[in-house]
């Protein structure tokens, strides 16, 4: 974490070239592969909302439940793909959320369904550096008081440039968050 200081990186030097990673062609542990596309006028948005619940501040960053639910409830024109690790220990699948990470065993297996995605929608994840390093759109959905690398005032990235953050405007008011990506999900659909 002390490499930029160490190279002097400034934000007009952050090296933000993407992709500089590719997804495997082929994922032989998946079952059931992906449709090339959402059916159409849809939206294929694969959603993590929790982390490791023993990181410090998991309990910051991570949705509940009934937030999850609350976004796919206000998103019926969306085709939602858990990308998730374990959600049953993070609540259970939400009702409409389709669930892609039974036969996920690495990375690599993950990044192949960031590729088959058309957005992806995380909150501070290694999933969202893994979209961006794959140059995938990928909307954070982000804490108040956010990791140093997200900068502030801000809802762009330097690192990731298909990266678009919402951020809570109060700390814990992710209902508010989401009430903002509905509506952006819902012009991305309008305008895609």
């Amino acid at each position: 974490m002390s490499l930029p200081l160490a190279l002097d990186t400034r934000l007009e030097t952050v090296p933000a070239v993407v992709p500089y990673l590719e997804a495997p062609v082929a994922v032989p542990c998946l079952k059931a592969p992906v449709a090339p596309a959402a059916a159409p006028g849809r939206l294929r948005v694969g959603l993590v909302w929790a982390g490791n619940p023993t990181y410090k501040v998991d309990r910051r960053r991570s949705l509940t439940r009934a937030q999850v639910d609350s976004l796919v409830a206000a998103c019926p024109g969306v085709e939602f793909h858990s990308l998730q690790k374990d959600p049953d220990a993070n609540g259970g699948l939400p009702a409409g959320v389709l669930d892609r990470m039974g036969d996920v065993t690495d990375f690599a297996d993950t990044a192949a369904l960031i590729q088959a995605m058309d957005l992806v929608i995380s909150v501070d994840t290694s999933v969202v550096h893994l979209a961006g390093a794959l140059g995938r759109p990928v909307w954070l959905l982000n804490r108040f008081d956010s990791d140093w690398r997200w900068l502030r005032d801000r809802d762009d990235s330097p690192w990731y440039p298909t990266l678009r953050q919402f951020r809570q405007e109060t700390p814990g008011d992710w209902y508010g968050v989401l009430a903002r990506v509905a509506v952006a999900l819902d012009d991305a659909m309008r305008h895609p």
